[in-house]
């Protein structure tokens, strides 16, 4: 399985936008992590590679085959995606690995 990203664009807000994305992923049936700062469009890239989101330009090429709305949904269910939620560890850096060590009780200054 392969898909691939050619000069995808997509604008989300005033404030927000993807630009000219060309991205491919030979095998995407191993897993990939994507990572990046917060805002920096991650999980918008990521619902445009599982076909969730149209790009405004550019096109997807999934197994050689350009995907089309005629096409989209049959391709969609050969996809999946696990999106982890933001509100589980919600604190400051510090904070978030200060917590199991707390759970452990593990004094602050040791910690």
């Amino acid at each position: 399985m392969r898909i691939e990203l050619k000069n995808i664009s997509l604008r989300v807000s005033e404030k927000f936008s993807l630009k000219n994305i060309n991205l491919q992923l030979e095998r995407i049936e191993r897993k990939y992590c994507l990572i990046g700062p917060n805002g920096s469009g991650k999980t918008t890239l990521i619902k445009i590679l599982m076909l969730l989101l149209s790009p405004q330009t550019g096109e997807i090429i999934f197994d050689n085959q350009r995907v089309t709305d005629a096409n989209k949904d049959i391709l969609r269910k050969r996809l999946s995606a696990c999106f982890q939620p933001a509100y589980l560890m919600a604190g400051t850096a510090l904070d978030n690995i200060m917590y199991p060590l707390i759970m452990r009780k593990i004094n602050k200054k040791e910690a």
